[in-house]
């Protein structure tokens, strides 16, 4: 079985109006600013997954600082794995710093979702190091069984547009 474990997909509203949204998210604007960058919707997904035998994949969205466009980010992951028949497996994206991110956690549970990520500790501008930032997060994965995924990158070698300063010192 051939497993990717790393997708990130957007509704594509979040795709037409990206630019808009950069505006009030400078780490989107960041990432979806560069050359690499590419956009990809359900479909997309499906195809890829069936021209290159990919069986199974781990589908997130993108982690904002809004916790609005978290929640609609989640519903088309959600409602992406819903049509995969089992082959999309979703992750729930959450600001730690919002006030009511454990609902959104265990609403994304109930829905099917296995895991909560990829969060971006820069982007989002919470503290991994913050232990009553981090606890918070990891109890409310832990009590819902979801596994969490955190963006961190070696601190040493070439810089890149999203690189961060949260590695694997800091995780």
């Amino acid at each position: 079985m051939i497993i990717d474990t790393h997708v990130h997909l957007y509704p594509p509203d979040v795709v037409r109006e990206w630019e808009k949204i950069a505006e009030k998210e400078p780490y989107f604007k960041l990432l979806c600013s560069g050359k690499v960058h590419k956009w990809a919707v359900a479909e997309d997904l499906f195809e890829m997954m069936e021209s290159d035998n990919i069986d199974q994949c781990w589908a997130t969205s993108f982690a904002f600082r809004d916790p609005g466009l978290c929640r609609h980010c989640n519903d088309y992951v959600i409602e992406t794995s819903e049509r995969s028949g089992g082959r999309v497996k979703g992750l729930a994206v959450v600001n730690p710093l919002s006030r009511d991110f454990e609902k959104e956690i265990f609403r994304c549970r109930e829905a099917g979702m296995v895991g909560v990520g990829e969060l971006f500790p820069d982007g989002q501008v919470f503290d991994i190091t913050d232990e009553r930032q981090t606890w918070r997060l990891a109890a409310a994965c832990r009590d819902a069984g979801m596994f969490l995924m955190l963006h961190t990158a070696e601190q040493v070698g070439h810089d890149y547009p999203g690189k961060g300063t949260a590695g694997p010192k800091e995780a």
